[in-house]
C-alpha cells in the first residue's frame, strides 16, 4: 500500500474524532515512545487540534500509587526525556522514512544530523504527553484521596512535583492545591511530621518560581514561618536532619537575595555540618555543597571552592552518576579548575568530557547544554594548543546550536535558535581561530576567514531585531577579520598573533562569553 494512501487512512479517525486516546504499557517505560507511528500519531493530533490522552491498564494503576510513594516516577520522566523522532522505529523501514520525510522535507531520514523540525516536533509530543500523563495521575490521586481521606505527606509531595512539570500557570496551580491539601490535612494531625515540613518547603520553592505577587510572597513568608516553627521544637536528630537542612538552604538563597554575603555563607556553612554530622542523602548535600561553592565568599577562597565541589561529585558520582545534576557539577568543576595550573587544565577537560558523555547516556545530545560544555571544552583545549581537538569541540557546539550544514559547507544561519545566536558567534570565532593556529598555511587562513565571514553574514542577517546580539558580536568578528586580513600575513605576521582578542586567556577579549 502507497504511504500516502496508508497515511490518510490513519489520519481519517484523528480528524473525525479529534481524540487520540495513547496507551500507556507499562506505565513507567511506554513501548510507544519509541515507535514512530506513535509519535507520529501525537503530532497529527496536536497539528489539526485533537485532544490527546493517556490510559494505563487498570491493573497498573496500584504500581503507580505505589511509585508516587516512593519516589518511583524518575524512570517515566528519563523516558519523556529520551522522545526522539528521528531515532524511533516502525515494522517497515520505509515508513520511518516516510514520516520523517513527512516532518521534514529537505531531511535525510538516513542521517544522523538533527533536524530542527523533529527538534520542536520532539518538544511538543513531550509536552502533550506529559500533560495527558499529569491529567491520569491526577484523577487517581482525587478519586484515592477521597477514599482514604488522609495521604502521606510525601506521597502529596511527589503528587504535586509531578503535576507542575509540564510547567505552566495552570499545572502550578494544581500542583499548589495539593500541597494545600496538605497543609489541611496537617491542621488536622496533632504532630507535625519532618515529611510534612519537607512538603512545606517545596511549595515555597514553587511559589518563589510561579508567584510574583505581594498576596503570593506574603503567603510563601507564612509557610517559610510554619517550617521554621515546626523545625525549632523538632529534636536534633538524623531523621528531622533533611528538612532541618532545606531549611537552612532556603534562608541562605533569601539571605543572598538580600545581599548579605555574611548570613549565606554562614547558614550554608550551618546547613554543610548539620548534613554531614546526620549523613543525609548524598543528592541533598551535594546540592548544598554546590550552592555553598557559588556563595560570593566561598568563590575567592579558590581551594576551599574546589574542595567542595569534588566532594559534591563524588558524592552523586557514587549514586547518581547518569544524572543531568552530575553533569552540572562537572562543569561547575570544570569551571573552577580551567584557571588553575596545566594538571588542573587537563583535569578540567576531563571533567567537561565526563559532562558530555551524561548527556550522550541520556539522550540529551541536542540540550543546549551539551553545546555549552564542549563550547568551554574547546577554549579550555585551545589554551592548551590542542587547536584540532579543540575545533572539534567548537564544531560540536555548532551542531548543538544549529541544524546542521548545508551543501557548501556553511552552517544554516537561517535555522539558528534565537537564545544561541550569541553562541554560534563565539564557537564560530573559535573555529576560525583553530583553523588559523592549527593549519598556519593558506587553506587554514581560507578556513578560518570562511567562519568570520559567516559569522559577519549572521550579524547583517539579524541586524534591527537582535540589538543585544548586535553589541556582542560584530566588533569582535570585525576586529578578528582584520587580525586575519591576508595582506598583513604576507608581512610575515602570521606567527606572531598575540593581538586584541586573540588568545582565550583571562587578559583577552577571547574569554568574555
Amino acid at each position: 500500500v502507497p504511504f500516502s494512501d496508508f497515511e490518510k487512512k490513519f489520519k481519517g479517525p484523528i480528524l473525525q474524532t479529534k481524540k487520540v486516546l495513547a496507551l500507556f504499557e507499562p506505565w513507567d517505560e511506554p513501548a510507544l515512545l519509541t515507535r514512530a507511528w506513535c509519535l507520529y500519531e501525537a503530532s497529527i493530533a496536536g497539528k489539526h487540534g485533537a485532544t490527546y490522552e493517556v490510559a494505563i491498564p487498570k491493573e497498573q494503576e496500584t504500581s503507580l500509587w505505589a511509585a508516587l510513594s516512593a519516589d518511583g516516577m524518575q524512570p517515566l520522566l528519563d523516558a519523556f526525556d529520551q522522545v526522539d523522532v528521528q531515532k524511533a522505529k516502525a515494522f517497515n523501514e520505509d515508513d520511518r522514512r516516510n514520516i520523517l520525510r513527512h516532518i521534514d522535507r529537505a531531511m535525510d531520514p538516513d542521517s544522523p544530523a538533527p533536524s530542527l523540525a523533529c527538534l520542536e516536533l520532539n518538544v511538543t509530543i513531550v509536552k502533550r504527553m506529559r500533560e495527558a500523563f499529569c491529567r491520569i495521575t491526577e484523577s487517581i490521586y482525587q478519586r484515592r484521596r477521597d477514599l482514604a481521606g488522609w495521604l502521606p505527606y510525601k506521597l502529596l509531595d511527589n503528587v504535586a512535583w509531578v503535576l507542575s512539570t509540564p510547567g505552566g500557570s495552570e499545572w502550578h496551580g494544581r500542583a499548589h492545591g495539593v500541597y494545600e491539601y496538605g497543609r489541611a490535612q496537617q491542621a488536622r494531625d496533632l504532630m507535625p511530621s519532618h515529611d510534612f515540613v519537607w512538603l512545606l518547603m517545596q511549595y515555597d520553592l514553587s511559589l518563589r518560581k510561579t508567584v510574583k505577587d505581594a498576596a503570593g510572597k506574603a503567603l510563601c513568608a507564612d509557610i517559610r514561618q510554619q517550617a521554621e516553627d515546626i523545625v525549632a521544637a523538632a529534636p536534633d536528630d538524623a531523621q528531622w536532619a533533611p528538612a532541618r537542612v532545606q531549611v537552612l538552604r532556603t534562608q541562605s538563597h533569601l539571605a543572598h537575595l538580600r545581599r548579605d554575603d555574611i548570613a549565606q555563607h554562614d547558614l550554608l556553612m550551618q546547613a554543610i555540618r548539620l548534613g554531614r554530622r546526620h549523613h543525609i542523602g548524598p543528592v541533598l548535600l551535594a546540592g548544598i555543597l554546590r550552592n555553598a561553592a557559588n556563595c560570593y565568599l566561598i568563590r575567592k577562597r579558590r581551594l576551599d571552592r574546589l574542595d567542595m565541589l569534588r566532594e559534591a561529585e563524588q558524592l552523586l558520582r557514587g549514586g547518581n552518576r547518569a544524572s543531568s545534576g552530575y553533569a552540572a557539577c562537572c562543569e561547575q568543576l570544570a569551571t573552577v579548575l580551567s584557571a588553575g595550573n596545566d594538571d588542573e587544565k587537563r583535569e578540567a577537560s576531563d571533567f567537561y568530557r565526563t559532562a558530555e558523555e551524561v548527556f550522550c547516556r541520556l539522550a540529551m545530545e541536542h540540550h543546549n547544554s551539551f553545546g555549552r560544555f564542549q563550547e568551554n571544552n574547546g577554549k579550555l583545549l585551545y589554551d592548551r594548543g590542542l587547536f584540532r581537538e579543540s575545533q572539534e569541540r567548537f564544531m560540536g557546539a555548532l551542531r548543538v546550536y544549529l541544524v546542521g550544514r548545508g551543501d557548501n559547507g556553511v552552517f544554516d544561519l537561517g535555522n539558528v535558535v534565537d537564545r544561541t545566536r550569541v553562541k554560534v558567534g563565539f564557537s564560530l570565532e573559535g573555529l576560525a581561530r583553530c583553523a588559523l593556529k592549527g593549519a598556519g598555511r593558506a587553506d587554514g587562513l581560507a578556513e578560518a576567514l570562511s567562519f568570520v565571514s559567516t559569522g559577519l553574514r549572521q550579524q547583517n542577517e539579524r541586524e534591527g531585531n537582535r540589538q543585544d546580539y548586535l553589541e556582542l558580536l560584530p566588533c569582535r568578528m570585525v576586529e578578528l577579520a582584520a587580525e586575519l586580513d591576508p595582506q598583513r600575513l604576507d608581512n610575515g605576521q602570521q606567527n606572531d598573533r598575540r593581538g586584541k582578542g586573540q588568545q582565550y586567556d583571562s587578559a583577552g577579549k577571547g574569554q568574555q562569553y
